[in-house]
Parts: C-alpha cells; sequence; structure tokens
C-alpha cells in the first residue's frame, strides 16, 4: 500500500483543514490499548494476562499507517507463548511483523485445563497498530 499526500493534503497542512483519510485494516474487536497499539482478546474470549508493547514502526508512523499482525501459537501450560508464527501482516512490508514479533514472546496467557491441570493450548491472537 502507497500512501500519496498530494497538492490538498499538503494545501491542508498549511491552511488547517483535515487531511484526506486513507483507508486502513479492519479494525479489530476492541481490547487493551498500551502506547498506541492495541490488544484485542483472542478467540474464545481470552486476553493475554500478561502484555509487552511493540514499538510503532518508525516509517508507519511517519506515514501515519495502521495495521495488524495475526499470530498462531501455543499456550503452554504456564501460561508461556511457545512456537509463534505470523500468519498475516497487514499492509506488507511495513515493519508491523519484525516488532510484534520481538515482544509477542513475552506475552503469558491463561492456558486451558483438563481435568484441573493446565494443558498446552493451541491459540490465535491478532496484535494491532493503531494511531491514537
Amino acid at each position: 500500500m502507497r500512501v500519496v499526500v498530494g497538492a490538498i493534503g499538503m494545501l491542508c497542512m498549511f491552511v488547517g483543514c483535515s487531511p484526506p483519510q486513507y483507508a486502513v485494516a479492519p479494525t479489530p474487536q476492541p481490547g487493551i490499548v498500551i502506547n498506541g497499539a492495541s490488544y484485542p482478546a483472542l478467540e474464545r474470549g481470552r486476553k493475554p494476562k500478561t502484555v509487552v508493547p511493540p514499538q510503532y514502526p518508525d516509517e508507519a508512523f511517519h506515514k501515519q499507517i495502521e495495521g495488524f499482525v495475526d499470530f498462531e501459537f501455543t499456550i503452554q501450560p504456564d501460561g508461556s507463548v511457545a512456537d509463534p508464527k505470523v500468519t498475516k501482516e497487514f499492509p506488507e512490508h511495513q515493519g508491523f511483523a519484525k516488532n510484534a514479533e520481538k515482544v509477542f514472546g513475552q506475552f503469558t496467557f491463561a492456558p486451558d485445563v483438563v481435568n484441573g491441570v493446565p494443558v498446552a493450548t493451541p491459540a490465535q491472537y491478532r496484535m494491532a497498530f493503531k494511531m491514537h
């Protein structure tokens, strides 16, 4: 996705009108917002117990581009994240996946419990990057 401000956008910067609006990724379900990054709930209503906010990619921030990264992973019995894999980054090549991968392994979640014992649990998570 390429964002071009154009003459109207430049004029707006000088005279104070609203710049043009750009299409962004669909907004995921509402969740926790920390330092400009939104952390929506997992499928089945799960939310992370521990969240480490990623750094917003510099270029995307300056271009005012929002995006998201989808992960598939396993919640270990102790709540830690194992085998995280990025399944989608939108938009691609803006640095969202790179920055999300740096911190996602530090998240913790509540695992499923079977017969009173925590078990490894396959899961998915969408980490959204939103401008606020």
